[in-house]
C-alpha cells in the first residue's frame, strides 16, 4: 500500500501516514478511473487505425475500442474469517478506533 501511495498516488509519507483506509481507497478508485480513461483514449486511437485498415471480407465485424481495452484482473475475495477479522482490526487501529 505505501510503494503504491507513494510511487503511484505521489503522496509523501506523511501524506500517505495520515490518511484513513477509506480516503486511501477513494484515492485508489480515484487513480484507476483516470487510467481507464487514459486507456481508452488510446484504444480509441488503436481501433480508428485497425478500422481504417480492416479486411472487410475476413472481418464482417467493425474494431471498437474494446478490443483494444485491456483485460481487467478478477479481484479475490477474502473468505477467511480469521483474516477478515484480522484486516478489521488493523483497520481499526489505523483510523484511530477502539474495539
Amino acid at each position: 500500500m505505501w510503494s503504491f501511495g507513494v510511487y503511484n498516488l505521489r503522496l509523501s509519507d506523511r501524506e500517505f501516514w495520515n490518511l484513513t483506509l477509506a480516503q486511501f481507497d477513494a484515492l485508489v478508485r480515484r487513480y484507476k478511473d483516470e487510467q481507464r480513461r487514459s486507456d481508452y483514449r488510446s484504444a480509441m486511437v488503436c481501433s480508428i487505425l485497425a478500422e481504417i485498415n480492416r479486411d472487410r471480407k475476413r472481418r464482417t465485424k467493425p474494431f471498437s475500442p474494446e478490443d483494444f481495452m485491456p483485460k481487467e484482473e478478477e479481484t479475490k475475495r477474502i473468505d477467511n474469517p480469521k483474516m477478515k477479522r484480522a484486516l478489521e482490526r488493523i483497520s481499526q487501529m489505523l483510523e484511530g478506533k477502539e474495539e
